[in-house]
């Protein structure tokens, strides 16, 4: 089990490091380009964010007990929806659509962090 959470640990900073360069990316990219290059990239954008959730919700069910799941996947779901519909709203209030990203980007590096931090424990 503690190698299956090293891996986990590993994945998610996997995940986070590639989030926080599609979201550089997306931040950087000049926005008239083809269609096709940017659904492509708002979609690995957005699968990302889903194997960063699932991931973190199956680590957080393995450390908790059977009693006390569904309260911590109820709580976990909340907490990212909030995240989801308000960061955003909060980050876009600057000039551009690019500070969302910029500050995605930042976060998720802060996110890789902390999981080599756990991953070194």
């Amino acid at each position: 089990m503690a190698d299956d959470r090293m891996r986990k640990a590993q994945f998610l900073t996997f995940v986070s490091v590639v989030w926080a360069a599609v979201s550089i990316t997306l931040a950087t990219l000049d926005f008239g380009m083809a269609h096709s290059s940017l659904i492509m990239l708002m979609a690995l954008w957005g699968g990302l964010s889903s194997a960063l959730y699932s991931t973190c919700v199956a680590d957080a069910c393995e450390k908790v007990g059977p009693d006390a799941v569904i309260p911590v996947m109820s709580t976990l779901l909340i907490a990212w929806s909030i995240g989801a519909g308000l960061g955003p709203l909060m980050a876009m209030q600057g000039e551009s659509v690019r500070e969302m990203f910029a500050l995605a980007s930042v976060a998720t590096l802060l996110f890789a962090a902390f999981a080599t931090c756990a991953t070194r424990r």
